[in-house]
C-alpha cells in the first residue's frame, strides 16, 4: 500500500512524477508464500469494512496456513476470524464481497491446458502442474512440441457463498457458468458478472448478468 502523501504525487506534471520516488507504507507488510511449483499472482479485493480479500495460489499468509483465500486487515495482517472453507481441489478465480460481509467465490478452472508428456531431454520436468480442479485430458489435441500434446478443458465454473467467517453457506445453491466470468461488487449491494459465458445457472444469459445482494440471479 502506498502512503497518502505518495499518492498525492499523481496530481503533478509528468516531469514531477519522474523526479519523485514512490514511498511504500512500512506498516503494511503481508507475506504471501506459495508451495506450488508455479506462482500465480495474488489479487486483492477491498471490502466495505475496509479490509481486503486476497486470493491466488498462495498457501500461507504471514506464516499461517491460508490456502488460496484470506482476509486481511487494513494493515495487511491476516484476519484469524476468517478461515475459508475450501477443499484441496477448489481453485479460487474471483471473489465479490457482499454488503453484509458475506462473499461470493468463483471456483473452478480458467481454461488452462495441461500438456503431457514432457519434451524429450527434460526428464522429471513438469511443464504444467497437475490441478485436480481442472482434471486431465483423455488424449488427443494438437502437437505443441516434440513429444508434447495438449488438450483443451471445459472451463465450467461455479459461484458459492461464504459467510462472514468463511464457512460454506449450505443454503446457497451454487450457480454454474459455462465460462469464467469477471465479478464486480456494486454500490447497491448487487454483483455484476461479465465475460464470454453463454449460460448462467442453466439460463441463457450471454456475456452479462446481475446478481442481487444475496448472490441470486436477478431476473
Amino acid at each position: 500500500r502506498l502512503q497518502w502523501g505518495a499518492i498525492a504525487l499523481i496530481v503533478g506534471s509528468a516531469a514531477d512524477l519522474r523526479a519523485q520516488a514512490w514511498a511504500l507504507d512500512p506498516t503494511v507488510t503481508p507475506v504471501m508464500i506459495d508451495d506450488a511449483p508455479i506462482l500465480v499472482g495474488t489479487t486483492f479485493v477491498p471490502t466495505r469494512a475496509g479490509q481486503f480479500l486476497a486470493y491466488g495460489s498462495f498457501t500461507h499468509v504471514n506464516g499461517t496456513v491460508a490456502p488460496g483465500l484470506a482476509r486481511l486487515g487494513a494493515d495487511g495482517r491476516l484476519d484469524p476470524s476468517f478461515v475459508a472453507e475450501l477443499s484441496d481441489s477448489d481453485h479460487v478465480s474471483a471473489v465479490a464481497p457482499l454488503s453484509d460481509g458475506r462473499t461470493l467465490v468463483l471456483l473452478g478452472s480458467s481454461g488452462i491446458v495441461p500438456v503431457s508428456p514432457p519434451p524429450t531431454g527434460f526428464p522429471g520436468v513438469s511443464i504444467v502442474p497437475t490441478d485436480p480442479a481442472m482434471g486431465l485430458p483423455a488424449g488427443g489435441g494438437g502437437a505443441t512440441g516434440e513429444g508434447v500434446t495438449a488438450s483443451p478443458i471445459a472451463s465450467q465454473v461455479k459461484l458459492v457463498r461464504l459467510d462472514v467467517n468463511g464457512h460454506r453457506d449450505s443454503t446457497y445453491v451454487p450457480i454454474a457458468f459455462d465460462s469464467p466470468p469477471r465479478l464486480l461488487s456494486l454500490s447497491d449491494g448487487g454483483v455484476l458478472a461479465w465475460g464470454s459465458f453463454r449460460t448462467v445457472g442453466g439460463l441463457s444469459r450471454p456475456s452479462l448478468v446481475r446478481l442481487d445482494a444475496d448472490g441470486a440471479i436477478d431476473p
